[in-house]
């Protein structure tokens, strides 16, 4: 491009902003100007009807988003002691069906291309778990999200007969949505418990995939003595000694071999510990040297063992977890539902139960307790900056006032994209603050220069709005325009920026707007209510121009120039 072209597209950008300007921004801005409570109360009108959507539901919103993957995972687990090979035939049971799905999604697609690539399959790690991995086609070129697939392998796959702990989908780096801390000092209680409450989470329809932590162990031989073991001078403690030497072995010796040692063990045959009736005929040997059959000694059942045993804050402790049926659903929503429906009865019948909302339920905790620590600090320092910028409380005010503005373009652009409201979109408002701010500076600068230099307020604030324009709407513009591929991308790459990217870009917009039209407007009106607090005062109404700081400086400013 010439010199030339380049001189005549800039006359001709100067001449489509002059006309913006000054045909369509300088005659609105007059007509705000006559009607600023209709001005300011149409704006916050509109917050208050963004807000009620939020609360109403129309504006989804959850702490933690979930973000769309381009693979499935089903986590299969069935009761301890089941062999490997069983498990390896569910899985192989599943991952059939879900090359059923792929055939029937394959035929509604124009290029018949296949939606899952590849299903690997992974056992262990211990013999009773297994799992697959299901691996999509790109989420750009798949044309749907990996939820419904997982939806429709969830109702094909239905029950399996001895599953401990069934899920599909990913887990998510937050923790479970719903994860429900119970903790008890009475075990019997705290089983009851976590059965009722299983049992009224899978009846509600917001939820799927209900499983526990309380998973139960191999099978084992509980042994309880006879009369007769007593009277013979043994204990529990003897007969479980010579058991366990019999059936897992006792070390007799080592011997070195070379650089190795080798240990020796003495136990039964493999033939004579294979079965219970092996257990039974087992011959206890007395102090004296008799001997006589285990099962005249004691009795036996067989139990589950239990895996593994929590505590916390002192006391023994289950969760029961489970994810959202949609998720779309508010994870937040989700746990008040819980929370007043189901908790609140079970402690009713459970009076040593306590619990909390643990996974997400604790990370949000976290975050808040964090925010709530930090987020103080970091607006009273930048609002004390913006004081001593400007020098006036009254036009810091201002700028706060506008702040809230911007979550109607926050609220509107998550429904139009229909993403919900999330922790990533308060990182974008964070960023979207600072934007604000800075654009407000910029107009509210210019103006107390324009006060200085002798112009009435009203003409001040005019040329203000005005002359700033420009910058303003230009840097919007192309900051709107900068995120507008990451609010419409569709990868999963992106996932994570996509709700700070709306935020910034559809805040902006309506910031914008709050900067050229309700910031002036509100400026007008704080110069209003202070010449009325001046008049209460000091019985005389001061002019717009008297109350303005930039004007009340001008003495000090001239008394230090002539010293200098």
């Amino acid at each position: 491009m010439s010199r030339g072209d380049k001189n005549r597209l800039e006359a001709y950008m100067d001449g489509v902003m002059g006309r913006l300007r000054d045909k369509r921004y300088g005659p609105f801005f007059d007509r705000i100007m006559r009607h600023k409570m209709l001005t300011v109360g149409i704006a916050f009108f509109l917050l208050a009807i963004t807000v009620g959507s939020v609360g109403a539901g129309i504006i989804r919103t959850t702490f933690f988003p979930v973000i769309e993957r381009d693979d499935v995972a089903v986590d299969l687990e069935l009761v301890a002691g089941t062999r490997e090979t069983i498990v390896l035939q569910e899985l192989q049971r599943i991952e059939a069906v879900a090359w059923d799905i792929n055939t029937e999604l394959s035929k509604d697609r124009p290029d018949s291309a296949d939606v899952i690539l590849k299903v690997q399959t992974i056992l262990g790690p211990r013999p009773e778990q297994g799992k697959l991995n299901i691996i999509l086609l790109d989420g750009e070129k798949r044309g749907f999200k990996a939820e419904e697939l997982t939806n429709r392998l969830r109702e094909r796959v239905g029950a399996i007969p001895g599953v401990a702990n069934l899920t599909f989908g990913l887990a998510t780096p937050f923790g479970k949505p719903i994860s429900v801390s119970l903790r008890s000092n009475d075990l019997a209680e705290l089983n009851a418990a976590k059965a009722d409450l299983r049992a009224e989470l899978q009846e509600l329809s917001i939820l799927r995939d209900v499983v526990d932590t309380d998973r139960p162990g191999n099978r084992e031989v509980v042994l309880e003595l006879k009369d007769k073991a007593p009277l013979l001078g043994l204990t529990m403690q003897d007969i479980v000694g010579q058991v366990r030497q019999g059936f897992f072995g006792l070390e007799t010796q080592r011997v070195q071999r070379g650089e190795d040692e080798v240990k020796i063990w003495v136990r039964y045959a493999e033939g004579e510990r294979a079965s219970l009736r092996d257990l039974e005929d087992m011959r206890i040997r007395t102090a004296d040297g008799r001997q006589f059959p285990l099962s005249e000694l004691v009795n036996y059942r067989m139990e589950r063992g239990i895996r593994a045993i929590n505590h916390l804050d002192g006391k023994r402790e289950v969760r029961v977890e489970a994810d959202l049926a949609n998720s779309g659903q508010s994870a937040t929503d989700a746990q008040s539902v819980v929370a007043e429906e189901i908790m609140k009865p079970l402690l009713a019948r459970y009076p040593g139960l306590s619990y909390s909302f643990e996974g997400q339920g604790e990370q949000s905790r976290k975050v808040g307790t964090s925010a709530a620590r930090i987020m103080p600090i970091t607006l009273i320092v930048m609002f004390a900056m913006i004081v001593i910028t400007l020098r006036s409380f009254w036009q810091m005010l201002a700028v706060l006032l506008c702040i809230p503005l911007g979550f109607i373009g926050i609220g509107w652009g998550h429904w139009i994209h229909d993403v919900q409201i999330s922790l990533f979109s308060f990182f974008g408002m964070i960023a979207l603050i600072g934007v604000m701010v800075n654009d407000s500076l910029v107009l509210l600068s210019t103006f107390n220069d324009n006060m200085k230099t002798g112009m009435t307020f009203l003409a001040a604030l005019r040329d203000a709005a005005l002359s700033r324009l420009r910058p303003i709407l230009l840097t919007s513009l192309t900051t709107v325009a900068g995120l507008l591929p990451i609010t419409l991308n569709k990868s999963f790459q992106a996932q994570f920026l996509i709700p700070m990217a709306v935020t910034v870009a559809y805040g902006l917009a309506i910031a914008t707007f709050v900067t050229l039209f309700v910031l002036p407007v509100l400026i007008a009106a704080l110069n209003e209510a202070r010449r009325i607090l001046g008049w209460a005062w000091n019985a005389e109404q001061p002019t717009p121009e008297a109350v303005e700081p930039a004007v009340k400086e001008l003495p000090y400013e001239n008394l230090e120039d002539t010293r200098h």
